[in-house]
Parts: structure tokens; C-alpha cells; sequence
């Protein structure tokens, strides 16, 4: 009974708590492993705990053995695939154990029960009321948690006949319990909740409160693991997928935006495993590409300004972020965005505020957004010419910044200088990567169509998110594009935006790595940033004309357009006409170059998985066996002649019951002694004297010597003589009583 009980109490909470916090571990969706580590662990622990302790660490040792030499057995490779792939049944066992404790804690203080049902039945409240989706089986698991609550409440202050101990009783009434719990499952839920709009508005403004301190707690910092924006540049081995709402944006000028590049961080240093982004720099790289590009504009046609770029309000909304990264497109118009923000700064091209912002806090910013549907657009880009001083004083002063420090020409060259001593840096190719980037470059007449060159080669190659991780043996630009072309050849945004970096460099085209978010727009004037919306891109440098964005990821698009009505151009859209001939060059791969490729082996079960583990658990038991006999002798030989008697005595009873022979209620020992002898049972009647000297033991004064201990001694081994030939149960016994 008391094993069910803890069954009763425990084995419900391990389940839920899989199910509550099972994904945020990282552990698959419905994974049978976790389910089965949520039952089994509990169940072995609540067995643990009503056996005897010399049994009790046998167990636990036979699993610690077990586990230590399979560990052992699988090999180094597959222990660290085991760490890096397998994490989350660390947390499962965690949970696991944590229910063990939160159900012996229930079972102990009432107030741990009544705060426990209290807390799952407002969470249901809630759920109701919020529209949320609970998932059957939990509803289930809940009410079936809540009611054997209950009905220890009503059985520890009902008065009746009967059963009044709570184990029995809650052990008997369980399977009530659970029919109910079953009929719960097995009812249909109606299609359309009841709509609490009272209540839901209440708990709305309880929930944006919440929201804060819980984007504050989850995000204390500027990391955000696998999925969404993450100031970390490392390549990952594998992305997650998130849909959890990061950013609410509304715009001003919905009819011509049809996506929006968010951009985060800015770095122009590879590393070999990712990229490096400052963001403790000050600088005024962000305004000074708006002002070049504006001025690069005004210069080439100054008739229809509004063919090009056009200006563009975002208002900002943070629904998730602990963060101090404000997401804006290029061309951010910096100093006039200040009139609706406060203290943010220029680092390196990022844009940070001095505070944190959490959920719930606004801010807005103005920037040009560029019409890439207008083909005169790629021509300024390439015939873009020098600008002047006055040129640029005049484009600078449009902006409000003419007068302010770091904003002068001088200022503008010097960031040029800067630009093509920073994104042009090279580690340098191999012949056969050199080969493919001749014939991008070759017959090319600009920038832009040598761009869109690269631009189409890598986004004809394949988009992944799973099994991407970069060998060992990367450790610059060089031996990343050798890996990325000419051996994987696939990838997420990451891999594509580095390898279109590293090869317009080595094509002398600056050219840095973007990270922050890419999202399409519904065409309404509003859009929701999502973490799965995370995404990395180039930026390439156009002389006198500023920084383009390229999209190289298969799958992916960028730039708005609207209809150009000064275009010199008849068509409204041809931005890629000029490289529509340009087949992506596909070089077969001599039989000399080194696969460093991580080789995939076939899963195989090989038998030292099973042999190792298995003679380590027996080696143990064994061990254990002689240490268990050891000890007891040893014990043994140091009591006195009343313990020793006391111990034989109480042995000979345990094995007088296996044997079939238990005092009944109110059955004296003498009684017992008679009982045995006239049975039918041979050899028994020789072995009963020890049960007159524990009788006299317990009602005389007369003293235990040695007499009375050896025959409590020929008793012990006569008996175990019987029980070794009976049933097999019984030996086993006998074997776990060493």
C-alpha cells in the first residue's frame, strides 16, 4: 500500500512537469525517451525507498555500475555526442527527481498539497480564461492530482467507521480516481471556448505586468540561444525554431514596404568559427552611410527623388527582450530619429540604448528605404561620382548634422579610408576556390552585376538548418570557403552571408556581415518580429554611393520597390536582367581533394554496448556479496550472546514465514511451537527449541549463554537448508539477505 501511494502522488507531478517544461530543455516533441525517464526514475526511487538499506545500495550501485561502464563502452566520440545531443534527458532526470521531492513533500505538509492543487487549478483557471491550449492528458493528470488532494482533505476530517488510515483508503478509491480522470480524457471538448471578456481584460493587464519582470528573468542579457537574435557571431552547429513574438513594428508607409531588414549587430572579422561584433566603439558609421547614399541620390537626379528612396517612420514595440539593441533598417536617419528617442548611440553600427529596454517599451526611428524596382538605381550605384565637400555639406545639413562633430568631409573621408582598411581583409583562397570566383568576375562589367553574380552561385545551392556544423579543421576565411564550396555546399543564412563576405573581398569589393532580423510584410502598415525571423546577410560598399544589402540564402529576398515614374528605363523592374545569362559555375571535384567533411557512420550496435555494462553490474554484485558477508561476520562475532540470539532468532522467524508458517493473531510462541510440530512439514519439529528460549527470554530472567545460541544457530542453517530446495523465490531471497 505504501508503495502505491507514493505511485499515487509522485508519478502524476513527474508527468507534468515534462509536459510544462519538457521543450524548454530542448527535448523533442513528444519523445517517447523522456516519458519513459519521467516513469521509470520515479518508480525506482519510490521502490528505493521501502527496502531495506543493504538492498537499497545494492540497487543503486547494480544502476551506477551499469551506467559507468556503458558510459566507458560507447567510446569518447559518442560520449561528447551524447553531451551535446542528448542535454535535455539531464534535465529530464532533474524534473524527475524534483516531483520525487514536491510528492514526499505533499505527503508530509498539508499546506505543500493544498499550495500545489491551488496552483494547478488557477493555472487551468487561467488557461480557460486566456484561450490558451492545454493538452488533454494534462487536463487529465491535473484533475486527477487535485482530486486525490481531495479526498485526503475530506478523509482527514470526515469521522467514520471503517478504513480511517489515509494510505489505505486514498490506495483503494484511486481507481475511481482515475476512471474519472479517463472519462475526462475520453469526453469531447467543445470547438469554441467561452469568451470571459470581463476577466480576460483583467488578466490581460496582470499578463503585460508579468511579461515585463518575465522578459527581464528569461533575457538578462544579450544572448538568446539558438534561435532569434544573438549578439554571439558563432556559427551553429543547428537551429532551433521559434515562433515567441519579439517585436511589434507599425509603419507609416505600409503600401510600399513589402519587407524589412532589422539590422542588429555589424562585424567585419571572421574567425574561422563565426564572427566578432563590437559594440563598445563609438562611431557615426550608421548616419554617415545615410548621408552618402542621400547624397549620392540628390547628385544623380535630382528631378524624381522619390524614383529612388523615400523616407519611412517605424514605430517600435518590445514584447519579449531584455535588450539594449534597437532593430533598424540602413539608412537610419540617426539624428532626426533622437526627437523620438533618448539616449542611444552609434557602436560600430549598431545602434544600443543606454537603458535596457523590456517588454512593453517603445521607441521609433526614420530612415530612406531604397526602391530596388528601379533600374537606375543599379546604374548611379556603379556611376555613382566623387562627392564634393560642398556636395556633402549640403546632404549634411539636410539631415541636421552639418554643424556637429564627426559629420565634417573630413570626417567622410577618413570613414572611407576606414571602410576599405576594415571590410577588405583577406585570408587568402585556394586555387580551386580562385577558380570559381574567375568566372564570377569574368566578362562582368560592374560592382553590382559581379555581386549579383555571387549573389546567384550561392543561392543555388541548398538551405538547412540541421547537421551544419562546422570541423574542427576551420580556423580562418581560407579553409571555411574550402569546406563551405567545395565539400557541404549547404547551410542557413550564416553560412551563406560569411562565404558571400570572404569572396567579394577577395573579389577587392569591401563588404561586411550583417546579423539581426529579415521579415516579410502583409502590406497593413503592422508586423510582427518573430524569433525564427533571426537572420544574417552582406552588406557590399558601393564607392560615393554607401552600403546595399545582397541576399545569397536560398529561399530568401530583400529590397522593396514601387513603380519608378522618371525611370529612364521602359521597364519597372529589371533589376537582375543583366545577369540572367550567368550560369552558376559547378567545377567537378579532382579525385587529390581532402574530404574534411565529419564522417557520418552508420549506426551499428556493437556487443561490448552490452557486455561491458553487464559484467561491471555482475562484477559488482559480486563485490558486493563478499564485502555484505564480510561485514556480517564480522558483526556477528563481536555481539553478545543475547544479540546474537536476538539476531538468529528473528532470521529464523523471516525464513519460518517463507516456509508458510506466520503467527496468527493473538497465537502465543508456544502455541506457534505446537502448531509447526503437528504439521505434516519433515524435519521442522527438531528445529523449534530457539522458540522456548525466546519465549523465556521474553517472560524469565533466565539468562542466553551459549546453549541457547547454538541452537538458535542449528536452527538458521537448518532452515536455509529448506529454503534452498523450495521454491526459486525463495533463494532468491535468501541470496538479496546476504
Amino acid at each position: 500500500m505504501n508503495i502505491l501511494y507514493d505511485i499515487i502522488h509522485i508519478i502524476p507531478l513527474s508527468v507534468l512537469l515534462v509536459g510544462f517544461f519538457g521543450s524548454l530543455t530542448g527535448m523533442p516533441e513528444n519523445s517517447v525517451a523522456a516519458y519513459i525517464i519521467c516513469l521509470a526514475l520515479p518508480l525506482w526511487i519510490i521502490v528505493l525507498r521501502h527496502i531495506s538499506k543493504k538492498n537499497r545500495l545494492r540497487s543503486i550501485g547494480i544502476v551506477a555500475v551499469f551506467l559507468t561502464g556503458l558510459i566507458i563502452a560507447i567510446g569518447e566520440e559518442r560520449r561528447l555526442a551524447l553531451i551535446t545531443e542528448y542535454s535535455w534527458t539531464g534535465w529530464i532526470v532533474l524534473m524527475s527527481v524534483f516531483a520525487v521531492a514536491a510528492g514526499i513533500l505533499t505527503e508530509r505538509f498539508i499546506w505543500v498539497k493544498r499550495a500545489l492543487s491551488a496552483g494547478l487549478f488557477v493555472y487551468c483557471i487561467v488557461g480557460m480564461i486566456a484561450g490558451s491550449d492545454i493538452e488533454k492528458l494534462t487536463f487529465s493528470l491535473i484533475c486527477f492530482v487535485i482530486l486525490v488532494h481531495l479526498a485526503e482533505e475530506i478523509q482527514s476530517k470526515w469521522k467514520k467507521d471503517g478504513e480511517t488510515g489515509k494510505k489505505q483508503h486514498l490506495s483503494r478509491i484511486s481507481p475511481i480516481i482515475l476512471a474519472l480522470c479517463i472519462g475526462v480524457l475520453a469526453f469531447p471538448a467543445p470547438k469554441e471556448p467561452y469568451q470571459w471578456n470581463v476577466v480576460r481584460s483583467v488578466v490581460s493587464n496582470v499578463a503585460y505586468f508579468m511579461q515585463k519582470v518575465t522578459g527581464f528573468i528569461s533575457h538578462p542579457w544579450e544572448q538568446y540561444g539558438t534561435t532569434g537574435f544573438s549578439d554571439d557571431g558563432n556559427i551553429l552547429a543547428g537551429l532551433d525554431s521559434s515562433d515567441v513574438e519579439v517585436l511589434d513594428v507599425g509603419m507609416s508607409s505600409s503600401n510600399i514596404i513589402s519587407s524589412l531588414q532589422l539590422i542588429g549587430c555589424i562585424s567585419g572579422e571572421f574567425t574561422g568559427k563565426g564572427w566578432v561584433f563590437d559594440t563598445e566603439t563609438e562611431s557615426h558609421s550608421r548616419m554617415m552611410d545615410t548621408i552618402e547614399t542621400k547624397c549620392a541620390i540628390l547628385k544623380y537626379d535630382e528631378s524624381c527623388r522619390a524614383d529612388y528612396f523615400r523616407e519611412i517612420r517605424l514605430n517600435y514595440k518590445n514584447l519579449l527582450y531584455n535588450t539594449r539593441y534597437m532593430f533598424t533598417p540602413s539608412k537610419t536617419r540617426v539624428e532626426s530619429s533622437e526627437k523620438y528617442n533618448s539616449g542611444f548611440r552609434d557602436k560600430n553600427g549598431s545602434l544600443i540604448s543606454e537603458r535596457r529596454m523590456t517588454y512593453g517599451d517603445e521607441y521609433s526611428v526614420s530612415f530612406y528605404t531604397l526602391n530596388y524596382g528601379n533600374p537606375d538605381l543599379y546604374a548611379m550605384l556603379d556611376s555613382a561620382e566623387k562627392i564634393t565637400e560642398k556636395e556633402w555639406e549640403q546632404a549634411a545639413a539636410s539631415e541636421g548634422v552639418q554643424n556637429k562633430s564627426g559629420y565634417s568631409f573630413e570626417d567622410y573621408r577618413n570613414y572611407v579610408s576606414e571602410i576599405y582598411r576594415v571590410y577588405t581583409k583577406t585570408d587568402g583562397v585556394s586555387d580551386r576556390v580562385r577558380e570559381i570566383l574567375d568566372i564570377i568576375g569574368e566578362n562582368s562589367s560592374s560592382r553590382y552585376e559581379t555581386m549579383k553574380r555571387l549573389e546567384k552561385y550561392l543561392s543555388s545551392m541548398e538551405y538547412t538548418t540541421k547537421d551544419v556544423g562546422l570541423p574542427e579543421e576551420i580556423t580562418d576565411g581560407k579553409s571555411y570557403l574550402d569546406y563551405f564550396l567545395l565539400n557541404s555546399q549547404k547551410g542557413y543564412c550564416m553560412h551563406y552571408a560569411t562565404a558571400f563576405v570572404l569572396m567579394a573581398r577577395e573579389l577587392g569589393v569591401p563588404c561586411r556581415y550583417v546579423h539581426g532580423y529579415s521579415v516579410a510584410t502583409d502590406g497593413l502598415g503592422n508586423v510582427t518580429v518573430k524569433q525564427n525571423h533571426a537572420h544574417a546577410w552582406p552588406e557590399v560598399y558601393f564607392d560615393n554611393a554607401g552600403w546595399i544589402a545582397f541576399e545569397p540564402t536560398p529561399g530568401y529576398s530583400s529590397g522593396n520597390s514601387w513603380k519608378s515614374w522618371g525611370s529612364n528605363s521602359d521597364n519597372d523592374y529589371v533589376p537582375d536582367n543583366f545577369v540572367s545569362d550567368f550560369v552558376p559555375p559547378v567545377i567537378d571535384e579532382p579525385d587529390d581533394i581532402p574530404e574534411i567533411i565529419p564522417e557520418q557512420k552508420p549506426v551499428q550496435i556493437d556487443i561490448k554496448f552490452i557486455v561491458i555494462p553487464v559484467l561491471s553490474a555482475l562484477g559488482f554484485l559480486i563485490l558486493f556479496y563478499i564485502i555484505s558477508i564480510y561485514v556480517s561476520r564480522k558483526r556477528y562475532d563481536k555481539m553478545g550472546f543475547d544479540d546474537k540470539f536476538r539476531y538468529l532468532s528473528k532470521e529464523n522467524f523471516r525464513f519460518l514465514n517463507y516456509l508458510g508458517y506466520r503467527i496468527n493473531s493473538g497465537e502465543t510462541l508456544s502455541e506457534f511451537k505446537i502448531r509447526i510440530s503437528n504439521s505434516d512439514k519433515s524435519g521442522l519439529s527438531n528445529c523449534l527449541e530457539f522458540i522456548t528460549h525466546r519465549e523465556e527470554m521474553l517472560y524469565s530472567d533466565i539468562p542466553i549463554g551459549e546453549a541457547q545460541v547454538d541452537d538458535a544457530r542449528k536452527t538458521y542453517l537448518a532452515l536455509r537448508d529448506m529454503l534452498k530446495k523450495s521454491k526459486l523465490r525463495y533463494r532468491i531471497m535468501l541470496l538479496l539477505r546476504r
